[in-house]
């Protein structure tokens, strides 16, 4: 009876490759993962001349007020990614993000102040830019 032959087995007489190293430190880092790490170094030059003008800039309190302030443009941001991802080129969010406040604004500041029509109370403010 013959014997069986494994696909994973080299064939008699030849040499088993020799087994890739992989890792951060065992292997190279293929150049399209070095794109993953561009930013990374001004994020740390921005760090660095906030905490130099200001020392409060990386204290937690501050930290957590940047991140709470941002939130709501980074959820719009992620959800404009996922439009263009799928290369529907909807640019539209920018002109909206825009305009909205303007005009609640409008709306909201009084005419004696020469800019602003006086139509709704400055309560109405925030529903009408959302």
């Amino acid at each position: 009876m013959p014997e069986t032959v494994l696909a994973d087995t080299p064939a008699p007489g030849t040499r088993e490759p020799k087994a890739r190293r992989t890792g951060l430190f065992g292997g190279r880092l293929q150049v399209a993962r070095l794109r993953d790490l561009a930013l990374v170094p001004a994020i740390v030059v921005i760090a660095i001349v906030g905490q130099i003008v200001n020392p409060v800039f990386l204290q937690a309190d501050n930290l957590i007020n940047v991140l709470q302030t941002m939130s709501e443009i980074a959820l719009l941001v992620l959800a404009q990614t996922m439009i263009l991802i799928v290369k529907k080129m909807d640019l539209s969010l920018e002109s909206t993000m825009g305009l909205a406040p303007g005009v609640a604004a409008w709306l909201v500041v009084p005419a004696g102040a020469g800019h602003g029509l006086g139509l709704l109370p400055g309560a109405w403010a925030i529903p009408v830019t959302l």
